[in-house]
Parts: C-alpha cells; sequence; structure tokens
C-alpha cells in the first residue's frame, strides 16, 4: 500500500514523542519502505498545519499542531543546545502546553 507522505508522518508522530528529521526519515524508511529527504520531510510538516490536512487526519483545526523544540546534548555533565529541533504532533486527543 502506497502512503503519501503527511499519513506516513501523521502515523509516525501520532505517537506524541518529539522527532528529529533524521528519526522520521528511518522510522519511515523502515515502516514504508519509502525515503524522503530532510526538505521533503519538512514541507510535510507544513502541509499538516493546512487546513485540508487537519480535516483529512483527523487534527485539530485550529491552534499549533506542531511544536518545535531545540535539540539538547549533554557535555561535560550539562545540557547544551545542538544543531536542529526535534517536532512534535498535537492531536485531538491532548491540547499544546
Amino acid at each position: 500500500m502506497i502512503n503519501s507522505l503527511t499519513r506516513c508522518l501523521v502515523e509516525v508522530m501520532s505517537d506524541g514523542k518529539p522527532w528529529t528529521f533524521w528519526e522520521l526519515q528511518e522510522e519511515i524508511k523502515r515502516r514504508y519502505d519509502v525515503f524522503y529527504g530532510e526538505p521533503t520531510i519538512s514541507a510535510g510538516i507544513r502541509e499538516l498545519r493546512r487546513h485540508g490536512s487537519r480535516k483529512k487526519y483527523d487534527l485539530p483545526i485550529t491552534g499549533e499542531i506542531i511544536t518545535k523544540e531545540k535539540i539538547k546534548t549533554w557535555m561535560y555533565g550539562q545540557a547544551v543546545l545542538a544543531k536542529g529541533y526535534k517536532y512534535r504532533l498535537i492531536t485531538n486527543n491532548e491540547e499544546a502546553s
């Protein structure tokens, strides 16, 4: 069965955990045996924010549905910000915090 990128993103990200683009690439490849580059995944996340996608995938119609947080790594026992972000999908089953 062929899935669209937006459907793949909804299915993978519906677990409520934050994902990097690289983690999304790996998981989509593992589950659906298709590879999407980082720019394509970024475009897919933007597509999820559109009204039509929100309705199609039963996502909240109003408000932000993607949270974005800077990736943190540990160096010398302290958290430091690294390059990149983690994205989390907000579904109808929860509210953005």
